[in-house]
């Protein structure tokens, strides 16, 4: 009798640590589903990079100009409607302003806002749209 019960222990001790094991797997599971983290929000808000994308490249048309390989309004105009459509298309209200005098651009005013925050440069956004600030 008593050799039958010190073989029990360890099968008792096997069956605990299985068992234990599963319960935390399970807690686990069900943590990771409500503590889940979305990585791509990120990616799709990305107002900052997409700001300072079109200030640099507002300045290399203005590069380009000037060594002689274009037409600047041509190429603003169409830079202004690449970045609007861009823009628009992730959802963003985006505003561009500028005024042309030879291969440069005297007064450049930009702005791009969501429903997170907005960024603006040479604008004032109370007059493009009352009561945001």
């Amino acid at each position: 009798m008593r050799k039958s019960c010190q073989s029990c222990k360890g099968q008792w001790f096997i069956i605990s640590a299985v068992m234990i094991s599963g319960v935390f797997l399970v807690i686990s599971s069900m943590m990771r589903i409500s503590f889940g983290v979305d990585a791509s929000d990120v990616g799709r808000r990305n107002e900052y990079f997409y700001f300072n994308n079109i200030l640099e490249q507002q300045g290399n048309v203005e590069a380009k100009c000037m060594s002689g390989e274009g037409d600047f309004a041509r190429d603003m105009g169409e830079f202004e409607r690449f970045s609007r459509q861009f823009a628009e298309s992730r959802g963003y209200f985006f505003f561009m302003n500028y005024t042309i005098s030879g291969c440069d651009a005297q007064s450049f005013g930009l702005m791009i806002a969501s429903e997170k925050g907005m960024l603006y440069r040479n604008v004032d956004p109370d007059e493009l749209i009352p009561g945001i600030i």
